[in-house]
């Protein structure tokens, strides 16, 4: 009888432990399925990444970044009558019409009398008359300047090669002269200076082109300006020093804004050290 007793009794305490741990096993089993797979996990993550646009451009450095920086600095005017498009201003050469509403960019100008045009619609090419072009004012300089090594990186990126050590770089779009040392897609930067770069009514001749030669003063009676340190990089196209007057006393100061007759001013410190250490031959790239 004892030995019935106790086995009844075993059972009941085996039930009662069974009981008591099944919420625990109950929710243990819950908590598990709620769990997210670890798979499911990397796709958020992965997911997150993409959304935030950190996945492909967490590289400051990328070559798509770098090269989305740099704006070419056109200067758009529309044609506000129908004129001819000379291919030789002097001859009276005629190339082509241009009419009224066309949209053209200005590449340079003749004492403002001419502008250098192409057509935007067909690539019309040649020399037409001031004043039946409407051209926009001066934007705003770019204050949203580059580090020396996104400046590097895109000199780089470009494949620019030099005859000399050195390369230019004049960024129209920030007003600024950039100097570099080295050799193809290995240049440093040397030098930044502030500059003032042609009015869009004057426009800095912009691509590629090399120094030329050099002198210490010029003045133009036409404008009644002239500068020192000056050195060629095409044409009439210069580097110098902040205009001035025929006494050599500086007339306008500006720099870091477009404001000069289409030539790249330079402060009086900056222009010496452009004219002493810049060989001829240097490549110069303008944008």
């Amino acid at each position: 009888m004892k030995k019935k007793i106790f086995s009844f009794s075993a059972i009941i305490i085996l039930l009662i432990i069974a009981v008591s741990y099944l919420p625990q096993s109950l929710e243990s089993t819950a908590h598990q399925s709620k769990q997210t797979p670890e798979w499911e996990n990397k796709k958020v993550e992965k997911n997150t990444g993409q959304e935030n646009g950190t996945a492909e451009t967490s590289d400051p450095l990328a070559p798509e970044r770098i090269l989305a920086m740099v704006k070419p600095s056109i200067v758009v005017a529309t044609i506000t009558k129908s004129t001819k498009v000379y291919s030789n201003y002097t001859t009276g050469q005629v190339s082509g019409q241009l009419a009224e509403g066309d949209k053209v960019e200005v590449f340079r100008d003749r004492g403002y009398q001419w502008y250098y045009v192409k057509n935007l619609t067909n690539n019309l090419t040649g020399w037409i008359p001031a004043e039946p072009i409407s051209i926009p004012a001066d934007p705003a300089t770019n204050q949203n300047k580059m580090n020396q090594k996104e400046l590097e990186t895109f000199v780089n990126l470009k494949g620019f090669q030099s005859d000399t050590n050195y390369l230019v770089w004049v960024d129209i779009d920030r007003q600024l002269v950039h100097v570099f040392t080295g050799t193809l897609e290995n240049w440093k930067l040397q030098k930044s200076m502030d500059c003032a770069t042609g009015k869009n009514i004057s426009p800095t001749l912009r691509g590629s082109f090399t120094i030329k030669e050099r002198g210490t003063w010029f003045y133009s009676p036409q404008f009644q300006s002239g500068a020192k340190y000056w050195v060629r990089y095409s044409g009439a196209y210069l580097f110098h020093t902040v205009a001035m007057d025929k006494n050599q006393q500086i007339k306008d100061p500006t720099l870091g804004k477009r404001a000069s007759n289409g030539c790249i001013r330079l402060a009086v410190e900056d222009a010496k050290w452009f004219y002493d250490t810049i060989p001829r031959g240097t490549k110069v790239f303008v944008n």
